[in-house]
Order: C-alpha cells, then structure tokens, then sequence
C-alpha cells in the first residue's frame, strides 16, 4: 500500500518550500528536510518556528486590516467601484477625481484596485492559514508565505508577476490538467511550458468570470475575465519572446535597463487590461462588501456620520436558509 499524498512532500508547486519527491513514493519512506530551503528563487519563505510564523501573519493580517479599512472610507466615493460605471449623470464624480485628467484618473483607479485586491488577499489567506495551521496536522512548511518577492517581476517580466509575486493558491489545480496531460503523452519542452501556461490563465478566467456570473447583478459579463487572462497568457509570450530577440541581438544591455524594462512592461500591460476584471468585479457589488468585521476608523469618527464601527450585520453571519424544495435548503454564506 501506497503512502497517503502530503501537501509538500509527494506533490508541491515548484514556487513555494518544499522537500524534495521521495525516491519510491511506495516505499514511505523518511522525508529528507535537509535540502530544504527557507527561502526559494521566487521569494517564498516557511516559518522555522510556530512563534515566527504566528507574527508573521499577524503583522500581514494588521496592516491589510488598516489598508482595507482606509479602503473602504475612501475608494467607495468613486462610482466606479459601486455600481460599476466611469460616470454618469446619476453618479457623478466626487470633486477630487473631477479635476483630475482621464489618463490620470485611470491610473489612480488601478493603483486602487491593486491595493484592494492585494490588501484582501493578505487579510484572508494569511488569516486562513493560522485557522487551518491549527485545525489540521500538515506541517508547518506546507504554510508559505502568500506572496514572492519583487525580483521574479524585475528578472522575469509578467510571467515573474503571475508565476512567482502573485499568491500560488490555485496553481496546482491550474497546472494539474496539462501535467496529468504530459504524463500520459510526453510533449517538448516549450510546447509543454506555453501549453501549461495557456490553460493555467484560461482556468483561472473561468473561475474569475464565475464570481460575477453568480452574483445578483445581471450587468455583469463573463467575457471580461476570460479575456483579461488570456491576455496576460498573450503579454507573457510576448514579452519572452521580445526579451529572447533582444538577448541576441543586444547581449551588453545593462541588469538595470533589463529589470527597468521589465518593471515598465508589467505596469503598462497590467493597467492597460486591468479593466476587463476590475470593471466586472464592481458590476458584481465585490467592492460594496465589508471585508473586515470592525472599523478602527470609524470608531474614531472618520467616515459618513452614523456609520456603525461594527460592519458584518446579521446579513453577514451563516444562516440557515430552507428553500421550497429540499435541495434549496442549506448554509447561506
């Protein structure tokens, strides 16, 4: 009988610390830790110690909860983030963006996405690793950190952004398709890479583009998503590829003009798109939801006179709900 698959151990993403494969998964075998890296090429690190790692995330978890809260005092004033629109005559602009030039108001508005994504994904995945750490018996190494470090995305372009900065929750699943694939018809390298990616981006604009076809809003398109994904699969390649002519053909180029290039392509490329996703993501009401349960802001008197510190009502806890049929019955989140 076979050993039992551990997360880390006898399958892992190759971004994030791991040990490496046992010899003969049949064997069960002792894991060797001693190859073990603290911190790997994409900037991921793990915890040696559970006092580190519960600091660590609390620090993360601290600093998303101040971002998210000035988050919701401030970027809510545009309507592009409530009911989805630039501007129109029943939402106007607040005066600070009116004066403000459409290239730059652009600008600001991705850099209010990002902060908000970015913001949302520390508070939640770092708060749902100390739930699982202690609710589950997987070593303290299958907890990486969420995000790499910004040298893949100086090295590396896009795809440094997306295959090592970016949080790797799903990678696995999005790249178990093409590897199962792999295994069954070997397949040459580069064709196996660019094949792997392209069904890694399309997956995850599938998955995307479902948040906003189930929510309540019927303005919602799911074509945005799947299109801002398969961009980045388009702006990857040909970034790599503009990148491989110019090694060639221009091998004294400086690291520093190659890491600057790199930075300014995934800026440009990044706000360029960014408004397939962002845009669905504000017809769905994503931004009206409350991400945190209390406001240390508001309860210091910043915000809309009235407005409560406390921000999950009872809309927000689980309920039961019982449909007219028994199979509309259940948890209602």
């Amino acid at each position: 009988m076979g050993c039992s698959p551990t997360p880390g151990w006898s399958f892992a993403i190759s971004s994030v610390p791991h040990p490496p494969p046992p010899s003969d998964p049949r064997a069960c075998s002792p894991v060797d830790f001693s190859g073990l890296p603290v911190i790997t090429k994409s900037g991921y690190h793990r915890s040696l110690t559970t006092r580190s790692f519960l600091c660590h995330r609390l620090f993360h978890i601290a600093w998303s909860w101040l971002a998210l809260d000035i988050w919701t005092l401030t970027a809510r004033y545009d309507p592009y983030f409530v009911p989805g629109v630039a501007s129109s005559t029943s939402h106007p602009l607040p005066p600070v963006l009116v004066r403000l030039p459409d290239p730059i108001l652009s600008l600001v508005r991705s850099l209010a996405a990002v902060v908000g994504i970015l913001s949302a994904l520390a508070w939640y995945l770092n708060l749902l690793q100390i739930v699982s750490f202690f609710t589950s018996c997987y070593p303290l190494f299958t907890y990486p950190s969420i995000s790499g470090s910004f040298a893949p995305i100086l090295d590396r372009g896009l795809a440094g952004f997306w295959g090592s900065f970016w949080h790797q929750s799903f990678r696995a699943g999005f790249t178990a398709p093409t590897a199962y694939f792999a295994r069954k018809q070997p397949i040459p390298p580069l064709l196996d890479a660019c094949l792997t990616t392209f069904v890694a981006f399309l997956l995850s604009g599938l998955l995307h583009a479902a948040g906003g076809f189930t929510s309540l809003p019927v303005t919602t398109d799911i074509s945005g998503p799947i299109a801002f994904f398969l961009l980045q699969f388009v702006g990857v390649v040909m970034q790599t590829a503009t990148t491989a002519i110019v090694r060639r053909y221009m091998p004294g180029a400086s690291k520093l003009w190659r890491r600057a290039g790199n930075a300014i392509y995934v800026a440009v490329w990044l706000h360029m798109t960014n408004y397939l996703l962002i845009g669905d993501m504000s017809r769905s009401a994503i931004w009206l939801y409350e991400p945190v349960p209390v406001s240390p802001l508001r309860a210091m008197g910043f915000g809309t006179p009235g407005e409560a510190a406390w921000r999950w009502d009872e809309t927000y806890i689980p309920k039961w709900y019982v449909g007219r049929r028994w199979w509309e019955s259940g948890i209602r989140i």
